[in-house]
């Protein structure tokens, strides 16, 4: 998981723009924060593979199906430190 921080809501809302042009989903969003989530498993290449391979099939599922890229964006700077887990209940 990532964390960004904005100057502003217009820039966040860019930035977020910007993400979802890219292939990631909306997955929550107020008027200061913005969750943004890429799964990148692809049915195509399992199913491929399922007919190939059954173990090559499993074993890219086993890979992928937890294989999530997700982009947190906030304004302002509270949340500095990648490790950081966003709170809502903090603000």
């Amino acid at each position: 998981m990532r964390y960004e921080n904005v100057n502003n809501v217009e820039e966040l809302n860019f930035r977020v723009n910007n993400y979802i042009s890219s292939g990631y989903k909306l997955e929550i969003r107020d008027n200061n924060y913005a969750k943004l989530v890429k799964d990148d498993f692809d049915w195509a290449i399992f199913i491929i593979l399922f007919l190939l391979l059954i173990i090559g099939a499993l074993i890219y599922w086993a890979v992928k199906s937890g294989n999530k890229d997700e982009v947190i964006i906030q304004v302002g700077n509270e949340y500095n430190s990648g490790n950081m887990e966003y709170n809502p209940s903090k603000k």
